[in-house]
C-alpha cells in the first residue's frame, strides 16, 4: 500500500518526479525552457510552495498563478491538449506513489484549476479575436 501525502518533503518528491517525466517531452521542455525561460530549481521550489499551500494551508505560495499562465500564454498558446496532457501526467504520477485523501484532494484541486485557468485563457483570446487584438 502506497502512503498518502503527508508533508512537503513528499510534494517536492513528487513535483521532481512529474516534472522530470514532463520536461523529457519536447514540447513541454520547450515550452518551459525556450518560451518561459524558468530556472528549474527555483521553480520546482514555487511549486512546492504553491501545493503545500493548497493542501496544507501553509500560506508559503504568493505568486499569481493565473497572471503567470497568461504570460505564457501570450508568447505561445496553451490549449486543451497542453491541459488535458498535464493532468493525464499529474494524474498518474500521483497514483504511481501515493494513495489517500490528500492525494484524492490534491487531483481534485489540480483538475479544478487546470479547467479554471483554460476558461480564462479561453475567454481571453475570443475576445481578442472578437475585437481583433
Amino acid at each position: 500500500m502506497k502512503k498518502d501525502i503527508e508533508n512537503r518533503g513528499d510534494i517536492e518528491q513528487l513535483s521532481h518526479r512529474f516534472f522530470e517525466q514532463l520536461l523529457d517531452r519536447p514540447a513541454y521542455s520547450q515550452l518551459f525552457f525556450g518560451v518561459a525561460q524558468i530556472k528549474l530549481g527555483p521553480f520546482l521550489h514555487r511549486f512546492a510552495d504553491f501545493w503545500e499551500s493548497a493542501l496544507f494551508k501553509a500560506g508559503k505560495y504568493d505568486g499569481d498563478l493565473m497572471a503567470t499562465h497568461l504570460e505564457v500564454d501570450e508568447m505561445s498558446r496553451l490549449d486543451k491538449a497542453h491541459f488535458e496532457e498535464w493532468l493525464h501526467l499529474f494524474f498518474a504520477t500521483v497514483d504511481q506513489y501515493f494513495e489517500g485523501p490528500k492525494a484524492d484532494e490534491l487531483k481534485e484541486k489540480a483538475k479544478a484549476l487546470a479547467i479554471v485557468m483554460e476558461m480564462k485563457i479561453n475567454f481571453r483570446n475570443q475576445q481578442r479575436i472578437k475585437f481583433g487584438n
